[in-house]
């Protein structure tokens, strides 16, 4: 019985809405098409948690694991022209995520694009908003050594002290890459940011 249902997965793998990304198993019976694996898992010979990670195995090759609009595409490109016409097209917004949590502006800070990141910026980009790990885009910044980046970041009012995964700031990140010149930036806006006592 086996057999019968890898002569089924070829089929299943052109299926125009695969499940690759589905983990439950509402969207596993939403998504198959076909009757026969249905009817595998239907008699108990294969259990639909083993059919799921056979049509996983199958399809792991083409399906992609990233949900990235053109949007992302452009500011991980540093085509800033291109984000410009995207967010003027109305069709996307500015800070929309990929499947990992990353957006637009995570993609240019952590690339160093510097431009990507003055237009996105403008354009209304969430200067705090979280990706993975909680982690800013000054974090991200910081801990790859853009430092002109991370310039423009602190101009615009990024908070030098906000909190990531195991509560480390962007300076803990610096210093932790040795990235002397960030580190002393960060210092000076942590310095900058500290509220004065009378």
């Amino acid at each position: 019985m086996l057999c019968i249902f890898l002569s089924t997965a070829p089929t299943y793998a052109m299926d125009p809405n695969p499940i690759a990304t589905k983990t439950d198993s509402s969207h596993f019976f939403k998504h198959v098409r076909n009757k026969k694996i249905l009817a595998i898992a239907t008699i108990g010979i294969i259990s639909v948690g083993a059919i799921y990670l056979l049509i996983r195995h199958f399809t792991k090759s083409t399906t992609p694991s990233k949900s990235n609009t053109a949007l992302h595409r452009a500011a991980k490109n540093n085509d800033s022209r291109k984000v410009i016409e995207l967010l003027e097209g109305e069709k996307h917004s500015v800070d929309e995520k990929n499947s990992n949590g990353l957006a637009a502006i995570h993609f240019a800070t952590r690339k160093g694009h510097t431009q990507t990141v003055k237009v996105l910026l403008t354009k209304g980009a969430d200067i705090e908003l979280p990706a993975s790990r909680n982690q800013t885009p000054l974090h991200l910044a910081s801990r790859r050594g853009h430092v002109e980046v991370v310039k423009l970041l602190l101009k615009h009012g990024a908070n030098s002290e906000a909190k990531a995964y195991r509560n480390k700031t962007p300076l803990d990140l610096a210093r932790e890459q040795r990235h002397t010149d960030i580190v002393k930036l960060l210092e000076e806006a942590k310095a900058q940011q500290a509220p004065t006592t009378l």
